[in-house]
């Protein structure tokens, strides 16, 4: 990104519609983390499993704090597909949201709400969910 210029927001969505976009695309998503390594972890919606690459978050942490079963949010760049059909990303933020069940059921809802005033705006950034 050049001086001046602002990152686009990045797009919320379910896994099922974000691992449509184009590499590069600046996603948002959550979900159950169902499997973790030092340098990987993936993450279930319920519509889709993601992988995120942990190198670039690790760059600003000192240790990995995400175990199986949390609920977490992942902010990150689209990838390429790793082998089979999952959706691949690189994780910039991730953020525990377990303490609170609310986020989980709220996502699916926040997601829609996205689309819909996306919609309104014409911008058309927010994948349907």
């Amino acid at each position: 990104m050049s001086a001046g210029k602002v990152a686009p927001p990045a797009q919320k969505g379910l896994i099922r519609t974000v691992r449509c976009l184009a590499k590069g695309t600046s996603i948002w998503i959550q979900g159950v983390v169902v499997w973790v390594s030092e340098t990987q972890l993936a993450i279930d919606d319920g519509s889709g499993i993601a992988r995120a690459a942990l190198q670039e978050y690790m760059r600003h942490e000192s240790s990995l704090p995400f175990r199986e079963g949390q609920y977490v949010m992942v902010v990150g760049i689209m990838l390429k597909r790793f082998k089979g059909h999952r959706m691949g990303m690189k994780a910039t933020t991730i953020c525990d949201l377990t303490s609170s069940p609310m986020f989980e059921t709220l996502w699916n809802l926040e997601v829609a709400d996205a689309f819909l005033y996306g919609k309104e705006k014409g911008t058309g950034e927010v994948m349907r969910g």
